[in-house]
């Protein structure tokens, strides 16, 4: 279709061009004349080189105005054809550049960098809210709750932060965002599905199917093991069925070999081998309205809880019907 009208609009141009060009002589023959000068000689080769001259004209005429037309649609496209470009391809390296700026011991860590951004603009967003004059009371207000919160994170990486049960959830969710690896070492046996909330079911569920490779060890004296052999059924039946690997681990292989006495008492989390969560064992059900101490560390930080966790793993087997016949599994 446009190759056709390409075709029409230069047969239109060349025959106007030509009818144009073979009058020229007859014109300026005319105008000789009033001018009192003889009228000139007009040959058929004039006719024909002023036609070509006119033609020529003509196609350089329509060629300068296609450039321009280009040249005008082009400069029209570059902005937004930047714009997009630098959104996509340097935004992400911008907002990490001056997160890094701001945030001297970011260390890298690509994958906390959406979740840092969003906190600062939210931040951000409180203290620019309302009339200019009034920023200085919104900045008490806010450097109160900093105050507060850098009480709170002291309390979690020392000494335990106590937290609901569905913050604790909302912690380990986020430490697991793009996670590849997930270790649970538990010391209770709970009745599957009675004595978990539906939210951590779903979290459970949702960690295999992101890619994740899961264990779940329950550290349990024999004793125990036998008197809660329906319970540590139903955990298994849940997360075999999910996708985990349940394995069971003799408290006393454990303790041996730390003397009697393990670097924790607590539920161990670990994710991806960068960060340990510890959380105390709930009195009763894990259940809406719970309160538990929890702790955060950096895997390389404690050489104990290393050990620990090593010695866990070494000494677990999965968890099989063999296990409750008589004598050492």
């Amino acid at each position: 279709m446009k190759g056709g009208r390409w075709v029409a609009t230069e047969a239109v141009i060349a025959a106007s061009s030509m009818s144009i060009g073979w009058l020229i002589p007859d014109g300026l023959s005319l105008a000789a004349q009033l001018l009192g000068q003889p009228p000139l000689v007009v040959t058929p080769v004039v006719r024909l080189l002023s036609a070509m001259v006119t033609f020529m004209f003509a196609v350089s005429l329509q060629l300068m105005l296609f450039m321009r037309s280009q040249i005008r649609a082009l400069q029209a496209g570059i902005p937004e054809t930047v714009a997009t470009a630098l959104g996509q391809a340097t935004g992400p390296a911008l907002d990490s550049s001056l997160l890094r700026v701001l945030l001297d011991n970011l260390n890298g860590s690509q994958a906390s960098l959406p979740g840092t951004y969003a906190l600062l603009r939210s931040v951000t967003g409180v203290l620019t809210r309302g009339h200019v004059h009034l920023r200085d009371a919104y900045a008490m207000v806010i450097e109160r709750a900093l105050t507060g919160a850098e009480r709170e994170i002291e309390k979690l990486e020392s000494g335990g932060l106590e937290a609901d049960i569905l913050d604790h959830l909302e912690v380990t969710q986020r430490l697991c965002e793009g996670a590849q690896t997930y270790l649970q070492i538990q010391r209770r046996a709970f009745m599957v599905p009675e004595e978990w909330t539906q939210e951590w079911m779903r979290f459970l569920t949702s960690l295999p199917a992101r890619g994740a490779t899961c264990e779940y060890i329950v550290l349990l004296d024999r004793t125990t093991l036998i008197q809660e052999r329906a319970r540590l059924e139903s955990m298994n039946r849940y997360l075999t069925r999910s996708g985990w690997s349940f394995k069971y681990c003799d408290l006393r292989d454990v303790s041996d070999s730390f003397g009697g006495v393990l670097p924790t008492e607590w539920n161990t989390e670990v994710i991806d081998e960068r960060v340990i969560k510890l959380h105390e064992m709930p009195r009763g059900q894990y259940h809406g309205g719970a309160r538990l101490r929890m702790l955060v560390y950096v895997f390389g930080q404690k050489a104990d809880m290393q050990r620990y966790i090593q010695c866990v793993r070494r000494s677990a087997r999965r968890f099989t019907p063999a296990l409750f016949t008589s004598g050492t599994p």
